[in-house]
């Protein structure tokens, strides 16, 4: 029973990753494109399968939210592609990451969020719950370098020095 258990467990494992990417056909971002966060709330009920990326629902609304925003950002200057990262409750809330060409591509917050908010029509987005999130190049190098903050710091300058209220941050006295 325990060679049973064994070629269980790793098909199992095997099956939850690899088919989200086989079906969805996106990449993670390289090294040397741009990404932005996006959040926002689609206007219908949450089903638990949409919690399993393997799940035949999670692929089904995951391939459609992807196909809409692609088109959305279609006439967009460098953006290649979205990705669905995950779908949780609360309606459904969709988190996905946009890729761009390269960093310089990335459209500011303010105007990824206008391009989403005027071209998503068909998604059903519940208004005002688009939230897009600058991030780095290189999530993975900014988690090695084990100073996660100061690399979401300097993404926003403009804002950690006229919004911040924590000396240490901003350093200034």
């Amino acid at each position: 029973s325990t060679a049973a258990v064994t070629t269980t467990t790793p098909a199992a494992a095997v099956t939850s990753t690899t088919p989200a990417a086989a079906v969805t056909t996106t990449a993670p971002p390289s090294s040397s494109e741009g990404t932005l966060g996006v959040e926002f709330s689609l206007n219908q009920t949450f089903n638990s399968n949409l919690s399993n990326p393997s799940s035949s629902e999670f692929k089904t609304l995951a391939a459609k939210v992807e196909s809409n925003v692609n088109k959305a950002y279609a006439g967009t200057p460098g953006f290649n592609r979205s990705i669905v990262n995950s779908f949780r409750s609360g309606s459904v809330v969709t988190d996905m990451t946009l890729v761009f060409d390269k960093q310089s591509s990335v459209p500011s917050s303010s105007s990824a969020q206008a391009i989403l908010t005027t071209n998503s029509t068909s998604l059903n987005i519940l208004p005002g719950s688009i939230r897009v999130v600058v991030t780095t190049t290189t999530p993975a190098a900014a988690v090695t370098t084990t100073t996660p903050a100061a690399a979401v710091t300097t993404t926003t300058p403009a804002a950690a020095v006229t919004s911040c209220h924590h000396h240490c941050c901003c350093r200034i006295n």
